[in-house]
């Protein structure tokens, strides 16, 4: 990703889960026209910078696609 300056980021973490409320190891979080992203961990959990005005999405083999901002 690439952004004029720090002050244009947000960090945004979270934890991706399923309906059990156990966390989803591998999901991939993209911001919405931005290269890169994040994948969650094994507990389910990512940081990702985000910029302002911008959506977030996660992908994932067990989950349909979810958007939000």
């Amino acid at each position: 990703m690439q952004f004029t300056s720090a002050q244009d980021l947000a960090l945004f973490k979270g934890k991706i889960v399923d309906e059990s409320n156990k966390g989803i190891e591998g999901a991939n979080i993209a911001v919405e026209g931005e290269k890169g992203g994040a994948i969650s961990d094994r507990k389910g959990y990512f940081s990702i910078d985000v910029p302002a005005n911008k959506a977030v999405s996660y992908t994932h083999l067990r989950a349909h696609e979810t958007r939000g901002n």
